[in-house]
């Protein structure tokens, strides 16, 4: 859940931009771009969301399983 919100609050921050160009640029520039961390603008706010997002996902998931476990053992201890 922190990952999300650190994510949520990176995109809110992110400044508008209007009236873009899309551009290709170059392997050697992505690299750089990519090199200047996590949460840095508004694409990786919105991946690293997403990631958070299954995350949270996988984890209540993991806590459903370990209940509907822990109600089968006990249903079982109840029968004897």
């Amino acid at each position: 859940m922190e990952r999300l919100n650190r994510a949520a609050n990176t995109v809110a921050r992110a400044p508008v931009v209007t009236n873009v160009a899309v551009l290709d640029i170059s392997d050697e520039a992505r690299a750089a771009a990519s090199a200047r961390g996590p949460g840095q603008d508004v694409q990786d706010g919105l991946i690293d969301s997403r990631f958070a997002t299954y995350q949270v996902s996988a984890n209540v998931r993991v806590l459903q399983a370990s209940d509907e476990m822990t109600r089968a053992l006990l249903d079982s201890f109840e029968r004897r």
